[in-house]
């Protein structure tokens, strides 16, 4: 995931994250500081996963596609996305200040490398806290990772004007994704197994990465 970046990026970077990770480690409760820290990241970088998955028949590796409407479509509309999303439209600026077609890859694919590597290396810290389950598949990382790639991409296609894909009415859209999202407060208020605890709550089970 570093390939193409200066060795000068790479060590900037790398340096931020490791200053970022002793100050989470020296927090009071460490366990909660990891998890604030990832869900985070789970945030900013779902924005980007959905716009760079390839839609079907291409392979995913990460399992996403086909979940809760995350399509694959969406790195085709970049162009209409990066003036209707002021999020993204702000990230292609101060990456190079250009909108053509091949700025907007080059931002969105460049942001995308450092928040997914970033996501992982705060989420390997869960490990050795011991606040992963060690069931396969009942850990609350990759559901989460998948439902805020769920509703970014309906915010993305809400505010460009494209068919949901989560839900074609609106409504019934923002309270499925209120419903997952809530997942999250489970996460932040230090529920064990949150995914478990959600489920039980919801009578519904989440994805799970196969």
């Amino acid at each position: 995931m570093t390939k193409d970046f200066t060795q000068e990026f790479k060590d900037s970077q790398a340096k931020a994250w490791a200053e970022n990770i002793l100050a989470v480690l020296k927090a009071p409760d460490p366990i909660h500081a990891v998890r604030e820290e990832v869900t985070a990241l789970i945030f900013d970088c779902a924005r980007f996963q959905v716009l760079v998955l390839d839609a079907a028949p291409n392979p995913d590796p990460t399992g996403l596609r086909g979940w809760l409407g995350i399509s694959g479509e969406l790195r085709h509309h970049l162009d209409l996305l990066s003036t209707t999303d002021t999020y993204l439209a702000d990230c292609v600026r101060s990456n190079s200040g250009v909108a053509n077609p091949a700025a907007v890859w080059e931002a969105v694919l460049l942001r995308y490398r450092v928040l997914w590597a970033g996501m992982n290396i705060f989420n390997a810290l869960r490990d050795p806290l011991g606040d992963v389950h060690k069931e396969i598949g009942s850990d609350w990382f990759w559901p989460l990772l998948c439902i805020q790639c769920a509703v970014s991409e309906a915010v993305y296609r809400d505010g460009a004007g494209l068919p949901l894909t989560m839900n074609p009415d609106p409504q019934v859209t923002l309270k499925i994704s209120s419903t997952l999202l809530s997942l999250v407060e489970l996460v932040r208020g230090g529920s064990e197994y949150p995914d478990l605890e959600w489920q039980q709550i919801n009578k519904v089970s989440l994805p799970r990465h196969a």
